[in-house]
């Protein structure tokens, strides 16, 4: 595969949450609420509205293709959803969600690791802006600091301890900021998921910290 695709997932019930990136490394890959004896390559999406085998990605002819194999509640792709036996090409950037329900479902999005494709988060350093799938967002001076924080360490977590300290390195009483951090991670979570179509790209570790996923 030259042009590997991923998905990022976020769940209804914790929205402010991206799972980390799941790469399609096989030819098939299903989504649904496998057996505990499967050997298949699975997305598990643990909720009753799930199907067992709701859908499956098929990597053919360098084409990432999506298809609802028993998802009785269908695929939300767009304006339009899936039903069983129909399918739909990926792109770079297409959102779905399973099931295509409003209650409870799981919002996906899938990406090509391509450097020619827009970036779902990017930094510009010199404007001090940041970019959410080639478009600007508008953030304060603070907001662009904490996101160009988690930009340079994406993939690892960063303790709460750490970002304050890189937010406010003179601050003696640093350990009273934790609430400002909450709000300004409360501001750039909107923000994001705005201008995203429903994802935050990041993951908050309980008691520990934040990670960029992207």
């Amino acid at each position: 595969m030259a042009d590997i695709g991923y998905l990022l997932i976020t769940y209804s019930a914790d929205r402010d949450t991206t799972w980390d990136p799941i790469y399609l490394r096989h030819e098939v890959t299903y989504l649904g609420r496998p057996a505990p004896d499967e050997t298949k390559p699975y997305i598990k999406l643990d909720i009753l509205s799930v199907s067992r085998v709701h859908a499956r990605i098929v990597y053919t002819n360098q084409e990432y293709i999506l298809e609802n194999i028993k998802g009785q509640y269908r695929i939300g792709l767009f304006e339009q959803e899936l039903a069983i036996g129909q399918s739909h090409t990926l792109r770079h950037g297409t959102i779905f969600q399973i099931p295509n329900r409003s209650d409870e479902f799981f919002r996906i999005i899938f990406l090509l690791n391509d450097k020619t494709q827009v970036l779902p988060l990017d930094i510009d350093e010199s404007s001090q802006r940041v970019m959410v799938f080639g478009d600007y967002i508008s953030v304060t001076g603070l907001e662009f600091t904490l996101l160009k924080y988690l930009y340079w360490h994406r993939g690892m977590l960063c303790t709460y301890t750490d970002i304050i300290n890189a937010l406010w390195p003179d601050d003696r009483y640093s350990g009273g900021r934790r609430s400002e951090l909450d709000v300004l991670l409360s501001r750039i979570r909107s923000k994001i998921r705005s201008a995203s179509g429903g994802f935050t790209f990041l993951q908050t570790i309980r008691t520990e910290g934040i990670r960029l996923v992207v």
